[in-house]
Order: structure tokens, then sequence, then C-alpha cells
């Protein structure tokens, strides 16, 4: 399978092609995690998007590994806190989600695959339960274990 990137008002749009040549626009359903924490997007903003404020963007820097870091004010547990509109207070992942990618829907939040949580980036984000985000910390081996 090849990948076919392009670039479209300040986002990649992402697809895989198949043998055939025809476009895949999400991937197969993994069946060892529950359908809210599948990826819920194919388009990933580009480091800069104009949907932030460049004043976000200037208190961001891109490490080695990927991750949009979030360098500016954070909360003890180390995410990432700003104040937006109105002059409240948001964590920036949230943020970053709610801006590039709409709402957060009630009783979910907004997790890291890269469980890192100053990280902003998009693709590095995911909806879920509690419940899923717990999920994805054992899958991880993050977990304490309690045999």
């Amino acid at each position: 399978m090849e990948a076919n990137l392009k670039l479209m008002c300040g986002t990649m749009v992402v697809s895989e092609l198949d043998s055939g040549g025809s476009a895949i626009n999400a991937p197969p359903p993994d069946t060892e995690r529950s359908l809210s924490m599948q990826p819920q997007f194919t388009i990933s903003p580009l480091f800069g998007d104009p949907r932030l404020p460049v004043h976000f963007w200037a208190r961001v820097r891109v490490l080695e590994n990927g991750c949009w870091e979030w360098i500016g004010a954070q909360i003890p547990k180390g995410y990432g806190q700003i104040r937006y509109i109105k002059r409240r207070q948001i964590l920036t992942h949230r943020l970053a989600w709610e801006e590039l990618s709409g709402p957060i829907p009630d009783g979910l939040y907004v997790c890291h695959h890269c469980d890192n949580p100053p990280c902003v980036r998009l693709d590095h984000l995911f909806l879920g339960t509690q419940a899923d985000n717990m999920e994805d910390m054992m899958l991880k081996g993050r977990g304490r274990s309690y045999d």
C-alpha cells in the first residue's frame, strides 16, 4: 500500500491506496480497542495551522518523536494551559482538538496516543471515555498490576 498526501488549505489530506489504486479513507476496525479509540478523521493539520492563533503556535515546539509539545504554562500533571477566548482557562490539547477537529461531545475526553500530556498534535489525540483511556493505559503497560 502507498500513501497519497495532498496539501489543501493548510491541511494535509492522507489517504491510503489499495492495490487497485482506490482510496481507503479509514483504517479497518481494530478489534482490540473500542470504537471511540479509533481515529476520528482523515485530515491532519499542519504545524502552524491558522485556525489557532500565532501566539498559540509560538509556545509549541516540534520534538524528534513527532509530538508538538506545549512549552507555555502547564498544570501540575503536565498538561498545557492557556487563557483563550474571553480569557477562560483551557487545556491546550482540548483547545487544539476543538479548533482543528470540532466540538468534544459530552462525556468524552481528549486522550493522547503518545502518552505525552503537553502534546497538541491532532493525530496524536483521540476522543474516548475514561474507560477507554484506562484501557489504553493498560494496553501500553503504564498501569499498575494488582495481581
